[in-house]
């Protein structure tokens, strides 16, 4: 199902799917929009309710398949697109200390958790208590690092 984000000049929408029990809603900044599959292209007409049609609208390329790009012409009418994944990938490549030093402790846990499933592999192991050592160190190395 497709999933979208939709900024204007002064708020921001997700367009989230139904099916997913509200995570977008109750984790998103700003408002969300739930839309259902029951009819074709809810998640455009969802859109269009925040822009409105002949808009201009700013998408990321690779991520759109043939068949969205379509729907997306057909149901919102732009009047001017515009491919925002290259600056948008530039702007995910940089990363402030806060956010570097995240990742490292993220990449730090789950070694934690990887080192503690190759210890629990054992003949005749379950696979669900191997994994469920490796989720159990993760957890605790979590509630350690951020308490």
């Amino acid at each position: 199902r497709p999933y979208g984000l939709v900024v204007t000049a002064d708020s921001s929408f997700t367009i989230s799917a139904g099916i997913d029990g509200g995570q977008p809603w109750r984790r998103c900044y700003g408002e969300n929009i739930t839309y259902t599959d029951w009819q074709r292209n809810n998640f455009w007409a969802a859109v269009v309710s925040v822009t409105g049609k002949q808009a201009v609208i700013g998408y990321e390329a690779d991520y759109l398949t043939l068949a969205q790009q379509d729907r997306l012409h057909t149901c919102l009418e732009p009047s001017n697109l515009a491919d925002l994944a290259p600056a948008s990938m530039r702007q995910r490549m940089l990363k402030s200390e806060a956010e570097i030093a995240l990742i490292r402790a993220g990449a730090e846990i789950a070694d934690i958790g990887g080192y503690a499933i190759r210890a629990a592999i054992k003949d005749q192991a379950r696979e669900l208590d191997i994994a469920m050592a490796g989720r159990d160190a993760m957890e605790l190395a979590i509630a350690e690092r951020f308490p």
